[in-house]
């Protein structure tokens, strides 16, 4: 599975044969994606976006599983994301900059 983001907001699913699988495309308002990350086994997919939203998405068919709004200052850019497994948690860490719109 190879994921790509881009700079219009979209984010391309592909497969070993590089057939296109998937595209969401849900979040195109927020701007570039500024960082993706998979989770250990490649099931989920963790997608940064310039205007500081984050998705977490099914690797599989590109369903969109979870929305992260709030979980940084406003105006700021998310540069990268990591999942982290503790137990059954799902943590996410972040390093952003101020970014001026």
């Amino acid at each position: 599975m190879l994921v790509i983001g881009t700079s219009h907001g979209l984010i391309l699913g592909f497969d070993s044969s590089q057939t296109l699988r998937w595209c969401d495309q849900e979040t195109r308002h927020q701007g570039s994606v500024s960082a993706l990350c998979f989770n250990y086994d490649g099931s989920r997919v963790l997608a940064g976006f310039v205007r500081g939203h984050i998705l977490m998405l099914d690797s599989n068919n590109g369903k969109v599983l979870r929305i992260l709004t709030d979980v940084h200052p406003l105006d700021t850019a998310v540069l990268h994301v990591k999942v982290e497994f503790q137990f059954s948690y799902i943590h996410v860490k972040l390093i952003y900059i101020n970014v001026l719109l």
